[in-house]
């Protein structure tokens, strides 16, 4: 639209007004869309913030359970090795429980004899006294039946 503009007629003012007004209606509207996309991503960037939020609690929990276990797994090495008890059998959460009940299972476990280093590796029909010297003889001289 060229300007200076000559009005002459009521007609030709009226459809300048409706061309204006169309034009600020299509702003108005950008500018609306572009609000209601700006609010829409706002609630979209706020639900992640709060799942990542959630995710965070929950990786911090499980951190320090983990963190509880290996302290409560050194402890227990620690009293078992300190008080010559087994480290599966103790129970308690602290190191003062821990120390408190291998003292109590300290008196209930009996000591055994000597332990073979592997007893699944030892052999069951070992020959004793004279077999053993007669075995021996055998497979020296070979079994005598020639």
């Amino acid at each position: 639209m060229d300007f200076p503009i000559t009005i002459d007629s009521q007609d030709k003012f009226d459809d300048l007004v409706k061309d204006r007004l169309a034009r600020e209606k299509t702003k108005v509207d950008e500018a609306l869309q572009r609000a209601t996309d700006a609010e829409t991503a706002k609630t979209a960037a706020e639900q992640e913030r709060d799942t990542l939020k959630t995710q965070v609690g929950d990786l911090q929990t499980k951190v320090t359970g983990f963190e509880s276990k290996t302290q409560l797994d050194t402890w227990r090495a620690d009293v078992a090795k300190a008080k010559g008890v087994p480290a599966d059998v103790l129970r308690g959460t602290t190191k003062e429980e821990l120390e408190a009940h291998a003292d109590e299972i300290k008196p209930l476990i009996k000591t055994r004899g000597p332990v073979l280093p592997d007893p699944g590796k030892t052999p069951e029909n070992t020959p004793t006294g004279d077999e053993a010297e007669r075995a021996t003889v055998r497979q020296l001289f070979g079994s005598g039946e020639d």
